[in-house]
């Protein structure tokens, strides 16, 4: 849940295969241009798959503000313990692969959502569908860095916001997509980030 401390950093958590499609190279290349910012950040990428090495050697030359983790697989217990008692936001912000693979509607996305995270993801095929730009959470258009830089910034610098995206957020996932056990069942099925 939403809520921190002024002396306390932005804690984000994107949780993913690593692969192209999920776009955590724009992720990483965001946080570059928020390098400026007095934000201190603390991003947590989930996840394993060949782009793993690239994506470590993308994040080393970030600065001290800055600190990104990637511990790579993580159970579904232990994710789902990272968004109860640790993040702050969930990004995961996908983008049409150079073979023009796509994500649907990622189950990881109605995870954080329950757990009242506010969320920042893509404007890309059924994603719209259950993060509703500024109502549940923030779209950006895929493959837009800079549009992930703005929206990170935005929830850095405005709690209530964030706080009324984590809520209504969890409210959606509550009301419409009440079958979030099946949901679960689903990312014990194809382990979390793998789908």
């Amino acid at each position: 849940m939403y809520g921190r401390s002024s002396d306390h950093p932005l804690r984000i958590l994107s949780v993913g295969r690593m692969i192209e499609k999920k776009g955590f190279d724009e992720c990483v290349a965001a946080l570059d241009l928020l390098t400026g910012e007095a934000v201190r950040i603390e991003w947590t990428f989930v996840g394993d798959g060949p782009l793993l090495s690239t994506l470590i050697d993308q994040a080393s030359t970030l600065p001290s503000n800055i600190e990104v983790s990637f511990p790579g697989y993580l159970s579904n217990s232990a994710v789902l313990d990272l968004m109860e008692q640790w993040a702050d936001v969930f990004v995961l912000t996908p983008k049409p692969a150079a073979d023009g693979d796509i994500d649907g509607i990622p189950v990881v996305l109605m995870e954080a959502l329950s757990f009242g995270l506010p969320v920042v993801s893509s404007s890309i095929a059924g994603i719209p569908e259950l993060v509703r730009d500024s109502a549940t959470g923030l779209l950006v258009p895929p493959g837009d860095s800079t549009a992930i830089a703005a929206a990170i910034k935005r929830l850095a610098h405005d709690e209530i916001l964030a706080e009324s995206l984590g809520r209504a957020g969890r409210e959606l996932v509550s009301d419409e997509f009440s079958s979030l056990g099946q949901a679960e069942k689903m990312v014990r099925v194809f382990e979390i980030g793998v789908a």
